[in-house]
């Protein structure tokens, strides 16, 4: 293979994985976890608009559903989360 494309292996490799998972431990370390974890589930749907709007990709009606999913299950869970013990320390929910 052409060190160009090693060269974009390694920035997929650095950029789109190591780096992101870093960031997550570290926002795990100064946040709480659940809502990190909620933010971590909608990252796939973030990506995939960010693909449809930078890179003009088109999206396929189950990858559209899918995203829809995503989104209502982030949704309902913070809703719930809020809903169900609204005055105890993230910690305690």
């Amino acid at each position: 293979m052409p060190g160009v494309v090693w060269g974009q292996i390694l920035w997929i490799a650095l950029a789109g994985t190591a780096i992101p998972f870093l960031m997550e431990i570290a926002a795990v370390r100064r946040a709480d976890p659940g809502k990190v974890g909620v933010v971590a589930t909608g990252e796939p749907v973030i990506a995939t608009a960010t693909a449809w709007v930078v890179l003009g990709q088109a999206l396929t009606p189950a990858q559209l559903i899918g995203a829809t999913l995503v989104v209502a299950g982030v949704a309902s869970i913070q809703l719930l989360t809020n809903s169900v013990a609204p005055d105890l320390p993230p910690s305690a929910v």
